[in-house]
């Protein structure tokens, strides 16, 4: 009867013991998941100063040298980090390109309480002021560079006209007001290159307040050139205007189903 009671202490003892190492299995597994969740985690946290060394390099690379003669190698060089953590992030010079490349358009709600008449000045001073700036002036630079080679930067400068319109209260279908806004945006890019990328002494050497003065001019005529078209209607047009307008349109008709056919 001893001996039957000793057993069934030494199995009572044995059956705690293991349900003991049960839960400690539990408890170190629950720690290894904790672990893995971490290791997942951390990189990011880790990664992110690197990422943001590679973004500024990139924008000085880019707005330097343009799309075309700008190398990882030559980024990973100024950020001062590995290139093949440059790939490794961004995979290829045009995805690290397109992450820097979405630079602050000029967003219509900062000219709300601006009034219609000083509208061109205003948009001079803002663009001034950006292109100043040492992050966002480089980014465009590259942007603009680009642009003449590469499509997908060329359709992120031709976004800028549809801001516009929406800000002039403007159609960028009607033929009449699309050529003014296309000749607002040619003094606006004029301006950008012979000062920034060229780098003309006159132009450059010229107050901000009197390329904002006398641009702001002309660019504010374009403007309200544009939205006379706009307001006027056919019923302000000639025959032959008209009949131009009409031509247009149906051009412009005819492309867009060409591009979508591609």
């Amino acid at each position: 009867m001893l001996a039957f009671g000793n057993a069934c202490l030494q199995s009572r003892v044995y059956y705690l013991s293991n349900e003991n190492t049960c839960l400690q299995t539990c408890v170190f597994c629950a720690s290894l998941g904790s672990m893995d969740k971490s290791s997942h985690a951390t990189p990011v946290r880790r990664s992110q100063p690197a990422r943001d060394r590679i973004l500024e390099a990139a924008r000085q690379i880019f707005g330097r040298e343009g799309y075309e003669h700008a190398t990882i190698r030559a980024i990973a060089a100024e950020a001062q980090i590995n290139a093949s953590l440059v790939m490794r992030y961004y995979g290829s010079k045009e995805a690290l390109f397109a992450a820097v490349a979405d630079f602050r358009r000029t967003d219509p709600k900062v000219y709300a309480g601006t009034p219609r008449s000083q509208l061109g000045e205003a948009i001079i001073t803002r663009l001034i002021g950006l292109w100043k700036d040492p992050t966002i002036g480089a980014t465009q630079r590259a942007m603009l560079r680009a642009a003449f080679t590469i499509e997908s930067a060329r359709a992120k400068w031709l976004r800028y006209g549809n801001e516009y319109a929406q800000l002039f209260e403007t159609s960028m279908s009607d033929p009449d007001a699309a050529g003014m806004l296309s000749l607002f945006g040619s003094q606006i890019i004029g301006l950008f290159i012979t000062r920034h990328i060229l780098k003309l002494p006159q132009v450059v050497d010229l107050p901000d307040e009197t390329l904002t003065r006398e641009v702001g001019r002309a660019v504010q005529a374009y403007i309200n050139r544009a939205r006379k078209i706009s307001t006027r209607g056919d019923a302000g047009r000639s025959g032959p205007e008209r009949a131009l307008r009409q031509a247009n349109s149906q051009l412009n008709v005819t492309k867009n189903r060409k591009n979508k056919q591609k």
